[in-house]
């Protein structure tokens, strides 16, 4: 699921270009962020209670977004994210992705699917820690 070639001009054009070295961490866990970040190259784990009982929810590559949920809702991060390679990400401000999708509504479903994407993420490891 992805955004036609215009759209994703437009989307792309709002992204500020950020570079961070393997092993830097972009946010933590309870930091309020004011946007969400585009994965353009390398890969960010994002991690569950950092520290000695650290639990990886997921690695996000290329093409993903990561600190959508917190950017979207105003609501803390829940989760730690860390650079596992070097990467190259897109910082869209939340009053930035507000209006494009009020202007480009068709743009919904593609950030539902990296919503939903990372709920269901989140939803696969709650199963694994039951199973143990």
């Amino acid at each position: 699921m992805g955004l036609s070639p215009e759209l994703r001009a437009q989307f792309f054009s709002l992204l500020e270009s950020r570079t961070y070295n393997a092993g830097t961490t972009v946010f933590r866990a309870g930091e309020s962020i004011d946007g969400a970040f585009y994965v353009h190259r390398g890969r960010v784990a994002l991690w569950l209670d950092p520290g000695p009982k650290a639990r990886l929810l997921h690695t996000a590559e290329s093409g993903e977004m990561v600190g959508l949920s917190s950017c979207v809702s105003g609501l803390p991060c829940e989760v730690e994210a860390k650079c596992l390679t070097p990467c190259e990400l897109g910082f869209i401000r939340s009053a930035a992705l507000s209006a494009y999708v009020r202007s480009h509504p068709q743009a919904w479903p593609y950030l539902a699917h990296q919503l939903a994407t990372c709920l269901s993420n989140a939803n696969c490891q709650v199963l694994s820690l039951k199973k143990r």
